[in-house]
């Protein structure tokens, strides 16, 4: 409708287009897998002690069904259904990104549709990696997940502050214990960190 100023300089598009796009994807990724990780948190926290505040526990007691059976039904809810839509919102993402991409350099006159191979290439690099990213995140924390949970079963919704309070007042201990120079640099620390200390 001639509404929009799409014209750039010469200079942004013999620079590095596809860099633009292959770092917008990921930063998409990036911001996904971060609201994964918080989500999973507060999943974690809460779903494994609603039942009890909701009387759903009844309807899992009249099935042939074990306490276990339950909780590992929601843990693997928890590492597979959400992360597979989270990484689907993210793959989405990419494509509507690239959408936008591609009508804006087709309006700048500077787009062709032989530019499909190289973006597809692109799409499929990162979506990869960010694939990666996610497994690896939730192979990471699994172990602060299972806390969590085993936490919220244990003392409800009291889990959420427990389950980030216990990590630290174990390194604090550590500390004490075994010394150093501050309580961030043990090995406690190092489980619960995305980066190892400094030593």
């Amino acid at each position: 409708m001639g509404r929009v100023d799409a014209r750039f300089s010469g200079a942004m598009f013999t620079v590095a287009p596809l860099r633009i796009y292959e770092l917008g994807f990921l930063g998409f990724g990036i911001a996904r897998s971060l609201y994964l990780t918080a989500t999973l948190f507060f999943y974690c926290a809460d779903g494994f002690a609603a039942d009890k505040r909701n009387n759903s526990m009844l309807f899992w007691k009249s099935m042939p069904v074990t306490d276990f059976k339950v909780l590992l039904s929601k843990l693997v809810a928890a590492i597979t259904i959400l992360p597979g839509t989270v990484y689907g919102v993210a793959l989405l993402s990419g494509l509507l990104l690239y959408g936008v991409a591609f009508v804006t350099t087709m309006i700048n006159g500077t787009g062709s549709f032989a530019a499909l191979g190289s973006i597809a290439a692109v799409y499929g690099h990162v979506a990869l990696a960010i694939s990666v990213t996610m497994i690896c995140g939730l192979l990471w924390y699994l172990p602060f997940m299972a806390l969590v949970g085993a936490l919220a079963t244990a003392i409800g919704r009291w889990a959420i502050p427990v389950s980030l309070l216990l990590p630290s007042i174990v390194a604090m201990l550590e500390w004490v214990t075994t010394g150093g120079l501050h309580p961030f640099t043990t090995h406690t620390r190092t489980i619960w960190a995305i980066a190892p200390p400094s030593r």
